[in-house]
C-alpha cells in the first residue's frame, strides 16, 4: 500500500464502533425502503471518516499540500464532443434498473476526495465510493464500481477507493464478477489504481485489495 492508502487505513481505524451500527433495513419487492434515511446514515460514517481523515492530513502536510475537494461528474463522456460509447451504454442500462437512478447518481458528489483541481491530471490524488448499509442493492453497487472505473480512467486519479463497511467481501466480489461480464471497465492498465478497502463489521480487521487482484485473467 502507498502512503495515501495507508492515511485510508487509519482513519478506518480510528472511526467508533457508533458510526458501524444500523437499524434493521426494510426492503418491499427486492426495492429498499426508505433510502433517505440510508444516505444520512451513510454520510454520518463518511462525516466522522472524514474528520479522522483530516487530521491524518494535517499531520502529513507535504502529502497533501494545495489540496481542493470540489467535484463535478461532467455528461460529457455520455453525449458531448468526449462522448465513449461504452460509458454510455452502461450508464443507459443501469438507469433500466428500477431500484437506481442514474440521472439522480450521476449528478451527485462522491463521498470524499483529495485532489488539486479537476482540470489538474497528475495531481488527483485519492476519490472514495463508500457502502455502509449491509443490505446494499447489487445495483448500487454496480453504480458504485462503474463510477470508480471512470474516476480512474478518465480522471486519472491516483488512488479510486471502493470502502465496504458492514458488507461481506465474498458478496461484493461476486456481484463484481457479474458487472465485469457486461459493463464498462476502462483500461486494464488502471485497474492496480482501483482499491477495494472493506471492514465487514467495527470488530473486523480491515483488508485492502486491488480490483486488479480480483478481475486479472478472468478472460
Amino acid at each position: 500500500m502507498n502512503d495515501i492508502i495507508n492515511d485510508v487505513t487509519r482513519a478506518l481505524g480510528r472511526i467508533d464502533q457508533r458510526f458501524y451500527e444500523l437499524p434493521d433495513i426494510a426492503f418491499s419487492g427486492g426495492i429498499l425502503i426508505d433510502r433517505d434515511n440510508i444516505k444520512q446514515l451513510e454520510k454520518r460514517f463518511m462525516m466522522e471518516f472524514s474528520r479522522k481523515y483530516t487530521a491524518l492530513m494535517r499531520d502529513n502536510g507535504c502529502l497533501y499540500n494545495g489540496v481542493e475537494y470540489d467535484f463535478e461528474i461532467p455528461k460529457m463522456f455520455m453525449w458531448g464532443k468526449e462522448e465513449d460509447f461504452a460509458i454510455r451504454e452502461t450508464w443507459e442500462r443501469l438507469n433500466e434498473k428500477r431500484d437506481i437512478d442514474m440521472i439522480e447518481y450521476f449528478t451527485m458528489l462522491p463521498d470524499f476526495l483529495v485532489h488539486a483541481g479537476q482540470n489538474k491530471q497528475d495531481d488527483q490524488r485519492l476519490i472514495i465510493e463508500a457502502k455502509v448499509n449491509p443490505n446494499t442493492s447489487k445495483n448500487e453497487v454496480f453504480k458504485d464500481i462503474f463510477h470508480t472505473f471512470i474516476y480512474a480512467n478518465k480522471y486519472n486519479f491516483q488512488n479510486n477507493v471502493i470502502l465496504l463497511i458492514n458488507i461481506e467481501l465474498a458478496k461484493w466480489q461476486k456481484w463484481l464478477l457479474e458487472y465485469y461480464k457486461s459493463y464498462y471497465l476502462g483500461n486494464k492498465n488502471r485497474w492496480e489504481s482501483i482499491y477495494i478497502v472493506n471492514k465487514k463489521s467495527y470488530s473486523a480487521e480491515i483488508i485492502v485489495e486491488t480490483i486488479a487482484s480480483f478481475l486479472l485473467n478472468k478472460d
